[in-house]
């Protein structure tokens, strides 16, 4: 691994002083690190890894490419960013594809489950709620027809019967003091 932080320096056209500075060591802890006379340490690993954007597979054993794959859109800098897990990473992929209906649909829905799970709510101020439906406040509870059966609904309509009944049930808890 010495070796490599050598090779990492030098292609980052960064004196052992410029590299010591920017991991928070001296000149002469680079230069016993490069020479092998001092082992690197896991912290220092991960710094390395952090602040220059290196492989840590290419950093501990020499396999791959020495930097990280630049991000090709700006979710995936925001996955990075973020350290989204996979899971996270599509949820948010998927609901950026949606129509603008079903993304509206779908932030109805995280508002009444931030009502319902937390003391805080998503300002109905927020840029993006105005955006998606500058009446939210209006429009958030429309009735659904209570003629059609159930199976009949659309997705959509049973999104909405689904957040009247979240309504009700935050109604009654206030209502009750809980």
């Amino acid at each position: 691994m010495n070796e490599r932080i050598k090779e990492l320096r030098k292609t980052l056209s960064l004196t052992m002083e410029e590299l010591g500075e920017k991991l928070g060591v001296t000149r002469s802890a680079i230069s016993n690190i490069e020479s092998g006379k001092r082992g690197i340490t896991e912290q220092m690993v991960l710094a390395i890894c952090r602040e220059f954007e290196v492989n840590e597979n290419w950093l501990r054993n020499g396999a791959g490419e020495m930097f990280q794959p630049i991000p090709k859109n700006g979710l995936e800098m925001l996955a990075k960013e973020h350290n989204l897990n996979q899971f996270e990473y599509l949820v948010i992929e998927e609901y950026l594809n949606l129509p603008d209906e079903n993304r509206k649909a779908v932030l109805d829905f995280v508002m009444e489950l931030f009502a319902k799970f937390s003391e805080t709510r998503v300002a109905l101020e927020h840029p993006a709620v105005i955006k998606a439906d500058p009446n939210y406040p209006e429009t958030m509870f429309k009735e659904a027809p209570a003629s059609k059966e159930m199976q009949e609904l659309s997705d959509e309509e049973k999104v909405e019967l689904y957040r009247q009944e979240l309504k009700r049930e935050r109604e009654a808890r206030e209502k009750s003091g809980a």
